[in-house]
């Protein structure tokens, strides 16, 4: 169980205010809001890499900060290395959370085998789209907090996610998803909240 308790955030303005959530082991959340509304400083602090005002957040009855290696959440492309190559991203996400997915396994799921050893910086955009959603995928971490990871994608690559989504769910992991607008994630999460005015309302 992930839990948010009474959590303030604020940057250079607040953009959270005594916000309290529980995310229940093994359900597929959605946190919707406009842009600039709070949700990826939400995702943020719970992955305990968002300093905290007040409150916090704990993971399994600890501070997250203490068991960070069970759950997955990478901020977008920037996170990418421009010099690394897709294989050694893969294989550094493996070895910090000790995961047993094979990495030609990992690879291959979004068609990236060819372009493997290639430098991140010689990749498309969709490429590196593929990339941050296998390194997901590569973690195999129990709470994987998705941060509008749908936006841009591929019809092709769409469809993929999606299947990859039913797998985790039926593997019992948790997910936090975020979006724009609550018709993108409604048909596969168990739950929606939305974020407004700092505060998180359920529509």
């Amino acid at each position: 169980m992930l839990q948010a308790k009474q959590i303030t955030v604020r940057n250079h303005r607040e953009v959270l205010k005594q916000v309290s959530i529980t995310f229940e082991c093994g359900k597929t959340y959605g946190i919707i809001g406009e842009h600039g509304a709070g949700k990826t400083t939400l995702l943020r602090a719970l992955s305990g890499k968002a300093q905290l005002k007040s409150g916090e957040v704990q993971l399994a009855g600890q501070l997250v900060q203490d068991r960070f290696d069970e759950l997955c959440y990478f901020g977008g492309l920037h996170c990418l290395y421009p010099n690394q190559t897709g294989r050694a991203h893969v294989c550094q996400v493996q070895k910090y959370y000790h995961s047993a997915k094979r990495i030609d396994e990992c690879l291959a799921l979004f068609n990236l085998t060819a372009i493997a050893d290639v430098p991140v910086r010689r990749y498309t955009l969709q490429d590196q789209h593929r990339l941050l959603m296998t390194l997901y995928f590569a973690s195999d971490a129990n709470y994987l907090l998705l941060d509008e990871l749908m936006n841009g994608l591929a019809n092709e690559d769409r469809l993929i996610l999606d299947k990859l989504i039913y797998r985790w769910q039926e593997a019992g992991k948790t997910l936090i998803l975020t979006a724009h607008q609550a018709e993108a994630l409604a048909p596969i999460c168990h739950k929606l909240v939305m974020i407004y005015q700092k505060q998180l309302i359920t529509p």
